[in-house]
């Protein structure tokens, strides 16, 4: 019988409550409340670290709490759940009051702004945050952010990089009221801009991605058959239905292109596909497995760094059961990992916390991240010219 698992992306997924400013006696409590309740609740939280080393880390925050301020006390607790090496088990207060308009996405060429709410940064290298340079700050964002899986780490890092109460709690800054960065525009000129933080700024998207053929399609998934090339390009953004289009009649009209065009390839594009319901896809894999496309190893899964949970479930069984040939990056999601996520809160902040109930071996000795039969990785100067690397690799073949 076919196991079937329903798991979840996190890096967006949880709505945190409003944080309250807390003592440094309600600091403690908090600190003691993770303490006692996280390694109760956690299936096996000292997979990685002793129960001695977590131990003596609570205690070592506590003869300190009195000479940190707030933003310093998190980001100790940041650093504690790090070091418990589960990407799935994080520290989620609500930092949303402290978000600046912006945000980046890490290429291999540096750390890039794809969206901002002043247009002239846009596609600008970001290069420095009050004089720090970029160097010096990743290291620091490595001390709190887990980063065994590098590519989990690219795409964590975002997510932080544009709040200023990370930033002071690491030191970056002084102030959450504003930071100073300096950028490499598009131009190759250094600038820089003051960025205060602003949920209500409308945000402007760089216009480049809109002309790759991974954002064109309509829905959750759909197909788009290349006469010139003789493939079909399969978009698989999340691992859910649509009520409208299920998933089933998708299958089936696809069986159908596939009948009667008969491609040369079939392209199935997990790249940026979080997770939902790994069974989902279940029925159109076995209907792969034993067709002249899997026979004759012309399927290709793309996988990349948003490549996670029930996607990268998917990608695997792609792999295992219709050899298909992964192109693309390495996934942010791990091949056996925990997960299965429950939540709970902490008393005086209100920061929530997940944590792992199941731990799942999908690969026997496969550890890390799902690695590509073909590493490609996502580069700035594709991006800014609409370009798709990994197709025309694939075109090519």
């Amino acid at each position: 019988m076919k196991k079937h698992f329903i798991l979840f992306l996190l890096f967006i997924g949880i709505i945190p409550v409003s944080q309250a400013q807390i003592s440094k006696s309600e600091m403690r409590t908090d600190l003691y409340f993770l303490r006692d309740t996280l390694p109760a609740k956690h299936l096996n939280l000292f997979a990685k670290i002793s129960r001695s080393d977590f131990e003596k880390s609570i205690v070592s925050l506590d003869a300190r709490i009195d000479t940190l301020d707030e933003e310093s006390f998190f980001t100790e607790i940041f650093q504690i759940i790090k070091a418990i090496g589960d990407e799935h088990t994080r520290f989620r207060p609500d930092l949303s009051p402290y978000r600046l308009p912006i945000r980046f996405t890490l290429f291999k060429e540096g750390c890039f702004v794809t969206e901002a709410h002043q247009s002239e940064l846009l596609l600008g290298k970001l290069i420095a945050i009050n004089g720090i340079d970029m160097e010096e700050i990743i290291n620091r964002f490595k001390k709190i952010l887990y980063d065994e899986n590098p590519s989990y780490f690219d795409i964590s890092l975002p997510q932080y990089l544009n709040n200023t109460y990370i930033l002071k709690g690491l030191g970056i800054t002084q102030t959450k009221d504003s930071i100073t960065c300096t950028f490499l525009n598009t131009d190759h000129k250094t600038i820089s801009a003051v960025l205060k933080p602003d949920l209500k700024a409308k945000l402007r998207k760089a216009p480049s991605s809109t002309g790759l053929r991974a954002f064109k399609g309509k829905g959750i998934y759909g197909q788009i058959y290349d006469k010139e090339q003789n493939l079909i390009y399969v978009y698989y953004r999340s691992c859910q239905q649509d009520k409208k289009y299920p998933f089933s009649t998708f299958t089936r009209e696809l069986l159908d292109t596939i009948a009667n065009r008969h491609p040369q390839k079939l392209i199935i594009d997990l790249r940026y596909n979080g997770g939902g319901n790994s069974s989902i896809m279940d029925p159109l894999i076995d209907s792969l497995q034993n067709g002249y496309l899997s026979r004759e190893h012309k399927l290709y899964v793309l996988i990349g760094k948003q490549t996670f949970s029930s996607a990268l479930l998917n990608a695997m069984s792609l792999k295992k059961q219709c050899q298909a040939i992964l192109v693309g990056e390495a996934t942010a999601g791990s091949v056996n990992h925990y997960g299965e996520v429950r939540t709970f809160e902490l008393p005086y902040s209100q920061a929530i916390v997940t944590y792992s109930t199941k731990y799942f071996e999908t690969w026997k000795g496969h550890d890390g991240a799902l690695i590509p039969d073909k590493t490609i990785p996502a580069s700035v100067e594709d991006f800014k010219r609409g370009r798709d690397s990994v197709l025309e690799y694939i075109y090519r073949q």
